[in-house]
C-alpha cells in the first residue's frame, strides 16, 4: 500500500518520542497532520525557539532523544537559538524542518532560506530528503547521529516530498542507545597511578557524567575522593554525601594537586585548564568526545572512554581511600562553614526579600526527586548555589551558551516528561520575558509546574556592573511587572509575594497545586549576585572571571607576551 511521506515521517517519529515539540506552519502542515494518528502527541508552543528548549528538557531529564518539529524560514530561524543551546549542552535532539517543494527552489519561494548553511555548525549532522521512499532512513540515521554525538541533528524536507506517495517497506530498526566506549586498559594504569600518588586529589564532574551516578557514588564512597560538581552534574553525588563539597569549590580549586575529570570539557568554567591558574595541577580527563580531551590543554592523563567503565576501572585499581584525611577534613570543614551560612541566608527575615530567602523557600518545598530549573542572570547564580538537588537528572540551566529564556519552556518538557515529579522553575523577572507567553502553553498542555520569578525590574548583573564601573544606569532598569497577573490573564494561578514571612506558605501551596503556578516575589535590587560579584559582566580579556584573569595577565607579562 502507498502511503504518504508525511505519514512516513509521522510513524517514525512516534517511534523516537511520545510528545513532538513544534509550533504549525505550512511547511510542516502535512506531517502535523498525521502525527495525530499516531500515539505521540503534538505540543504546540508560541516560539519555535520555546518548542526546542522544550524538547531539549525533555531529552535532558530522560536521556532518551528529544524531538522538535519547525516550520520554513522563521520558524525555523526562531528555532536556531534553541539548537545552539542544544548543542553546546550535548543534548541529543532531531530537529525536523520543512522546507519549499522542489520545482520552487531558488526561486525565491515564500520563506525559502539555506536552513543547513546556518545550521551547519551548531548540528552533528544536516541533511534534505529529495526522495519520499527516504525519508524514514534519513530520521533513523539523524536519530542515531545526535544519540552517538549527543548533540541536535537536521532534517529537512521539502513539503512536495512529504505530499508524494511511495509504497514503504519498514525495514530500517530503530536507532539504538551509543555503545559504551571501554577504558583502554593502559590508560586506566596511568590515570589510577596519578590519583594514587596525589596528595589533594578532587574529582570534578560535568554532564557526562549523568549517566553513571551510581558507579561515581559508589566510587567516591570507596576512595574518598573530594568532588565537585557542575552545573551539568548537580545531584550526581548530593550535597549531602561526605565527600560533596560544593561549598568549598574555591580552596578545592586552588589548593588541588590533581583533578580526575569525569565527562567535563576544560571550557571558561575551569579556566580553560591554563597553566597560569592551575599551573602545577596534574589533570586527569575522561571524555568518550576527542575534542574534549584535546582542547585548550593536554591533559596528563587523557582516558577515551565512557564515565561509568573508567570509574569502574579506577575503582578496582585504587582499591580503597585515596583522599587524604586531613585534605578531606578541611575541604569538608570548609564547606559546612559556608552551607550553615548560606543556611541563615535562606531563612533571613531582611525586607526587600534577598535571592537566597527565595531559593530556601524553595529546597524546603520540594523532595528528592523534584527537577529544579534555574534561568536568567542574577537567579541564575543565586539559584545555582543555593538550591540543591539529589535527582541525577533534576537540574537544568541556560548551560555553557549562557540561553537565557530557558525556564519556562524548560519547565514545561520537564514536567511532561516526568509527571511524577514537581518541576520548579526560579526565574528572574528578564529572562521569564522571553517566553513568557508560554504560560498559556503550560495551561493548555495541563504541566505541572511552579515558576517562582525574583522579580527586581532589572538586568541586574548589568546594572550592577554599570553602577561599579559607570556609576550610572543605561537600559538595565525594566518595569516592575505584577507577574501574578499576567499568569492569571493566561490562565494559570498566580501569587504575589513582598513580606518573608508569606513566602515560604506561598510556595509551598504552589508547589502542591495541580497544574501551573507563578509566584511573583519582590527581590532586594541592590543583592549583589556571586557572578555579579566576580564580574562575569565585564567579560575580561583572557578568563571569565576578574581573578583568573588576572593569574593570566600576569603570567603572560611574565614571559613578554
Amino acid at each position: 500500500m502507498s502511503e504518504t511521506g508525511a505519514a512516513i515521517a509521522a510513524e517514525t517519529l512516534a517511534k523516537f518520542a511520545d510528545r513532538v515539540y513544534g509550533l504549525c506552519g505550512g511547511h510542516i502542515q502535512p506531517i502535523w497532520d498525521e502525527i495525530g494518528d499516531t500515539g505521540a502527541s503534538i505540543i504546540d508552543t508560541r516560539d519555535e525557539r520555546a518548542a526546542v528548549h522544550a524538547a531539549h528538557a525533555e531529552a535532558a531529564v530522560t536521556g532518551e532523544l528529544g524531538v522538535a518539529l519547525v516550520t520554513a524560514g522563521p520558524g525555523f530561524t526562531n528555532a536556531l537559538t534553541g539548537i545552539a543551546n542544544a548543542y553546546t549542552s550535548g543534548t541529543p535532539m532531531l530537529i525536523v524542518t520543512g522546507y519549499p517543494p522542489i520545482p520552487q527552489f531558488e526561486r525565491g519561494a515564500l520563506q525559502e532560506i539555506p536552513h543547513r548553511d546556518l545550521a551547519e555548525d551548531i548540528t552533528v549532522t544536516d541533511r534534505t530528503v529529495y526522495e519520499t521512499g527516504r525519508i524514514q532512513e534519513y530520521l533513523v540515521e539523524a536519530a542515531g547521529a545526535a544519540l552517538d554525538n549527543r548533540g541536535p541533528a537536521l532534517v529537512e524536507i521539502p513539503t512536495d516530498v512529504l505530499r508524494n506517495e511511495t509504497k514503504w517497506t519498514r525495514d530500517r530498526p530503530d536507532p539504538t542507545a551509543p555503545h559504551d566506549i571501554i577504558a583502554p586498559q593502559e590508560t586506566l594504569d596511568a590515570a589510577a597511578d596519578a590519583v594514587r600518588n596525589a596528595d589533594r586529589p578532587v574529582a570534578i564532574l560535568g554532564r557526562g557524567a549523568r549517566d553513571a551516578a551510581a558507579e561515581i557514588r559508589s566510587f567516591v564512597e570507596e576512595t574518598r575522593l573530594p568532588v565537585l560538581t557542575t552545573a551539568g552534574s548537580k545531584g550526581v553525588v548530593p550535597e549531602t554525601n561526605d565527600y560533596c563539597v560544593p561549598g568549598a569549590r574555591g580552596d578545592a580549586m586552588g589548593q588541588a594537586d590533581l583533578f580526575l575529570i569525569l565527562g567535563k570539557r576544560l571550557d571558561f568554567t575551569l579556566g580553560y585548564g591554563s597553566p597560569a591558574v592551575f599551573d602545577e595541577t596534574v589533570f586527569v580527563q575522561v571524555d568518550t568526545d576527542p575534542d574534549a580531551l584535546r582542547r585548550n590543554r593536554t591533559p596528563d592523563v587523557s582516558v577515551r572512554s565512557s564515565v561509568s567503565s573508567a570509574v569502574a576501572g579506577l575503582r578496582d585499581r585504587l582499591e580503597g581511600a585515596v583522599g587524604t584525611g586531613e585534605w578531606v577534613d578541611d575541604l569538608r570543614e570548609g564547606h559546612e562553614s559556608r552551607a550553615a551560612r548560606m543556611a541563615e541566608r535562606k531563612t533571613g527575615d531582611e525586607t526587600p526579600i534577598h535571592p537566597y530567602r527565595v531559593c530556601g523557600a524553595i529546597e524546603r518545598a520540594i523532595d528528592d526527586d523534584a527537577i529544579v530549573v534555574c534561568d536568567g542572570g542574577d537567579a541564575l547564580s543565586f539559584g545555582r548555589i543555593a538550591i540543591p538537588t539529589a535527582n541525577p537528572r533534576g537540574y537544568l540551566d541556560p548551560g555553557p551558551l549562557g540561553c537565557l529564556g530557558v525556564g519556562l519552556p524548560f519547565a514545561i518538557g520537564a514536567s511532561l516528561a516526568r509527571p511524577e515529579s514537581d518541576v520548579v522553575c526560579f526565574t528572574g523577572d528578564g529572562s521569564l520575558g522571553f517566553n513568557m507567553a508560554d504560560i498559556e502553553t503550560a495551561v493548555r498542555e495541563r504541566a505541572d509546574i511552579t515558576v517562582v520569578v525574583a522579580n527586581n525590574a532589572a538586568w541586574n548583573i548589568e546594572r550592577y556592573d554599570q553602577l561599579e564601573n559607570y556609576g550610572r544606569e543605561i537600559g538595565s532598569d525594566l518595569t516592575d511587572i505584577a507577574f501574578d497577573e499576567v499568569a492569571t490573564g493566561l490562565g494559570a494561578e498566580g501569587i504575589s509575594v513582598s513580606e518573608p514571612d508569606a513566602l515560604d506558605e506561598a510556595v509551598e501551596r504552589a508547589v502542591a497545586t495541580d497544574g501551573p503556578v507563578v509566584v511573583d516575589v519582590v527581590v532586594d535590587p541592590d543583592a549583589v549576585s556571586p557572578d555579579a560579584a566576580n564580574g562575569l559582566a565585564r567579560v575580561p580579556d583572557y578568563q571569565p572571571l576578574d581573578a583568573w584573569d588576572e593569574l593570566e595577565r600576569k603570567s603572560r607579562h611574565e614571559k613578554g607576551d
